[in-house]
């Protein structure tokens, strides 16, 4: 737990802070690496998680009793939505071979795949998904993620989770999501928000209707920054409950820093608030 929730970068560093301190629960204990070492190669994967999922709701009751205060994005997306969830798939990195219990794996083996959804609000996980094959795409988890979310959830995606057939079932169920768009989008115009030299923010539908790619009605976001534009699209369609500033601001959280830094995003807000005459920037 202390490895993951300290972010402690490697076993030697986890060793000699297990040597010096308490750590969590645990009192300090004298131990070699090695013997930290084979700890992890016994350590069934299905107990720790079980033990991580035990203990997220203690670390979410602490969250709320330290009453930080929220992105305005997120306090204003929580007027509309019960659960606000980041979503990513990665692959995890090649197996290091420094232990003899590991040298006959091949050089380079990866380690497998991941999926976790995570709290925009807490940055605490909501659920997290292992698969042992790295190569597979990030839609395996869909079924997972669609079973997951429940209505008036909205789910900040990448571009891993780009499917038509999903998200119209989403959108059936009450799910929403903001994902980035691809540069290759075909799409038709229904209804132009807004069209400024800064910003597009448009009704849109994509999808041929054919089996695999059915119809589906979104908004198409679009902001400048610099002589590039960011995309994105979402099945939230009215603007005054996700303005386009918001949705821009909410997809840079899903990365823990503020990649849009550059954007007006208080202004962004500023002009959201005359257009819905209700959001509370305070």
């Amino acid at each position: 737990m202390t490895l993951l929730w300290k972010q402690v970068p490697s076993v030697n560093e986890l060793t000699r802070q297990m040597n010096r301190k308490d750590l969590l629960w645990a009192k300090a204990v004298s131990v070699s690496r090695q013997a930290v070492s084979e700890r992890f190669l016994t350590f069934p994967r299905e107990l720790f998680e079980r033990v991580f999922k035990t203990l997220v709701p203690t670390f979410k009751a602490r969250w709320f009793e330290r009453s930080r205060p929220l992105p305005v994005s997120v306090a204003y997306a929580q007027q509309h939505f019960e659960q606000i969830w980041a979503v990513d798939g990665s692959v995890l990195e090649a197996l290091l071979r420094k232990l003899k219990s590991l040298e006959t794996l091949p050089i380079g083996q990866l380690a497998g795949k991941i999926c976790t959804v995570i709290e925009l609000g807490s940055q605490l996980p909501v659920e997290i998904w292992f698969s042992e094959d790295a190569k597979a795409h990030d839609c395996q988890f869909l079924d997972n993620l669609l079973a997951l979310a429940t209505a008036k959830t909205l789910l900040i995606l990448d571009r891993g989770f780009y499917d038509f057939t999903w998200w119209s079932q989403m959108i059936e169920q009450q799910t929403h999501f903001i994902c980035a768009s691809k540069s290759n989008l075909a799409y038709t115009v229904l209804q132009e928000f807004s069209l400024t030299h800064g910003l597009k923010d448009r009704l849109i539908t994509v999808g041929t209707g054919k089996p695999g790619k059915p119809e589906v009605k979104l908004r198409l976001i679009e902001i400048r920054k610099g002589k590039g534009w960011y995309r994105f699209l979402t099945s939230v369609l009215e603007p005054d409950v996700l303005p386009p500033y918001v949705v821009a601001d909410l997809y840079a959280h899903r990365w823990r820093i503020n990649v849009y830094e550059s954007l007006d995003i208080e202004s962004g807000l500023i002009w959201a608030q005359s257009v819905a005459n209700q959001i509370d920037l305070i």
